[in-house]
């Protein structure tokens, strides 16, 4: 679907394109602003969020907001189905993942994802896979903003600091 800025512009929070319903939209970085919702700056890779999920779309922003602002040297990259933070490698992700069945899911939802050398254990964690020895993928479903506390920020940044150490 190829669609003008124009209308991309007056209408990326409600909808991306006619037709869009269900499909993710990456777009290269870029920044306009966003007259409709506080005066924000608002970047077109986000717009990864369409159809469904357009609602996430404040809950990704502050996520991405509190990323940057506690880890330095912070690159976004933006992919069909997540939005990786990078530092030299990816240590947290956005997504929709489903890892609660679709009754237990809020609306709307993001997976948070970042990997660590160990399992970690909390009750907010849906589910955590090792896909290597010692390196622990750990899965975190948010519904609100609230959820991106300091407890979930410490493990992205501990997340991170574990990034630097790989080879």
């Amino acid at each position: 679907v190829i669609c003008s800025i124009i209308p991309l512009l007056r209408q990326f929070a409600t909808k991306i394109c006619s037709g869009g319903e269900g499909g993710i939209v990456a777009f290269p970085r870029i920044h306009w602003y966003n007259g409709g919702k506080g005066g924000a700056i608002v970047e077109a890779d986000i717009l990864f969020f369409s159809g469904e999920h357009s609602r996430a779309m404040g809950l990704y922003q502050r996520l991405e907001e509190e990323i940057l602002r506690r880890v330095p040297g912070v690159t976004v990259k933006t992919a069909r189905t997540q939005i990786t933070f990078v530092n030299p490698r990816g240590f947290a992700f956005a997504s929709f993942l489903p890892v609660r069945p679709a009754a237990r899911r809020p609306k709307p939802y993001l997976t948070v994802s970042f990997g660590l050398n160990y399992r970690k254990e909390s009750p907010r964690i849906d589910a955590a896979v090792e896909p290597y020895p010692n390196r622990w993928t750990h899965h975190v479903m948010i519904g609100s903003e609230e959820e991106i506390d300091a407890e979930l920020l410490d493990w992205i940044a501990e997340a991170a600091a574990f990034s630097r150490t790989k080879r």
